[in-house]
């Protein structure tokens, strides 16, 4: 329970104060790719009293309040960036994932409450288990049911195997030994009887990938077309990476002022302890779940601070600023939306989660891709001043305007 709690709140909190902070020198835990999440959160109730004031350091543009980040940064030539093809161009298997991903979204799962259990049907059950003809504590379902998969082997002993074999409805003795050290001095070693029975067998039903499917559900005429889309998408995505980790690679930082890092500490501090109030876990034992402590969370968050100053210097030096147009335009939001999140979080700091990709977009108008696959065939350094082959724009169906960032 609290490795799933934890996924949420890593998730929730990175995406939240962070939008992009997939830096190459960060040494953070992944994010699970099983969700999308949003940059800002979802306002809470106006009757919850709001503990933190998300834009007391950032200002309307979403820069660190009284910080000129030209002071302690020194910027590399930041147009004209050359990233090679094999860093960018979408791989089969990353297209596939994408497509496995939609697939999922749209499986759906049916009660089937007839029939023969068999291997690897994912059955539901109740179970109250007992030793010597007497219940013990956490050996029932207490009604709920629970999903297993009929012969796995998650169980102690033979007990998923025991299913096979059964029908919907019936109910039966299933009969295992727990293991010496299973940990539990009432439990270790002994014989247990669990009264067990089959609720209904789940089936799961995979729609197939076709026109049809994607001319209702995704808005795309053919499966091409679709999988063109998201062979578009993961470039661009690959693109802004790749540029991000070149600007930060390239960048000097001669200093870091502590209000920087303030500012982001009190972000982070501030979601995992809001976070864990939902759940009924103070600050230290969200932190523990990640095997940190304050201390921690604020040596991580220095490292987030010298690569967000590098942006705001990218923003400062190229006269960008954050319009409520690209805030709209990069996070799909209505006006309505976005001055909900001004009014919970305050311009300044929803102007700060899009200054990453503010400047990643900034940076793909003048980036040139090249072909690399000689390069990487002969594993040798070549001149690629003359090759100069495909531009973004030229790649991409859909390109993003940046002249609201501009």
């Amino acid at each position: 329970m609290k490795k799933k709690i934890a996924a949420a709140f890593l998730a929730a909190s990175l995406a939240a104060a962070f939008p992009a902070a997939a830096f190459a020198d960060e040494e953070t835990t992944e994010v699970p790719e099983t969700e999308t999440y949003e940059a800002v959160s979802e306002p809470e109730s106006e009757a919850e009293e709001q503990s933190y004031d998300y834009s007391a350091y950032f200002d309307d543009n979403g820069f660190f309040t009284g910080v000129t980040a030209l002071d302690y940064v020194t910027l590399p030539t930041y147009t004209g960036v050359q990233i090679p093809a094999s860093e960018v161009n979408p791989t089969d298997s990353e297209i596939q994932s994408k497509i496995d991903e939609t697939i999922q979204n749209y499986t759906t799962t049916e009660q089937v409450k007839e029939g023969t259990v068999e291997d690897g049907d994912s059955v539901n059950i109740d179970y109250v288990g007992s030793i010597d003809g007497k219940e013990f504590d956490g050996g029932s379902t207490n009604g709920k049911g629970t999903t297993v998969t009929a012969g796995g082997d998650n169980y102690i002993d033979d007990f998923l195997d025991q299913l096979i074999g059964h029908k919907v409805g019936e109910t039966f003795d299933i009969n295992v030994t727990f293991p010496d050290d299973y940990g539990v001095d009432d439990l270790n070693g002994k014989d247990a009887t669990f009264s067990t029975t089959i609720n209904y067998i789940e089936k799961t039903n995979v729609p197939e990938l076709t026109d049809d499917f994607v001319k209702e559900n995704l808005g795309y005429d053919t499966v091409d077309e679709y999988k063109q889309s998201i062979s578009d998408s993961i470039y661009q995505d690959n693109l802004s990476s790749s540029l991000l980790n070149w600007l930060i690679e390239n960048s000097v930082v001669s200093e870091v002022p502590d209000s920087v890092v303030d500012a982001l500490y009190q972000v982070q501090y501030d979601y995992y302890d809001r976070l864990g109030s939902m759940y009924g876990y103070d600050i230290d034992t969200v932190l523990g779940m990640f095997g940190t402590d304050k201390d921690g969370l604020r040596d991580q968050c220095k490292t987030y601070a010298s690569n967000y100053l590098v942006l705001q210097a990218v923003m400062e030096d190229a006269s960008l600023e954050i319009t409520p147009e690209y805030f709209m335009q990069t996070n799909g939001a209505d006006e309505d939306t976005y001055n909900s999140y001004v009014d919970y979080y305050g311009a300044g700091y929803v102007h700060f989660t899009v200054i990453t990709n503010c400047v990643t977009d900034f940076m793909k108008q003048s980036a040139v891709v090249y072909d690399d696959s000689a390069e990487v065939e002969s594993e040798s350094e070549t001149d690629l001043s003359d090759e100069f082959l495909v531009t973004p724009n030229e790649a991409a169906t859909e390109e993003e305007t940046t002249e609201a960032a501009e």
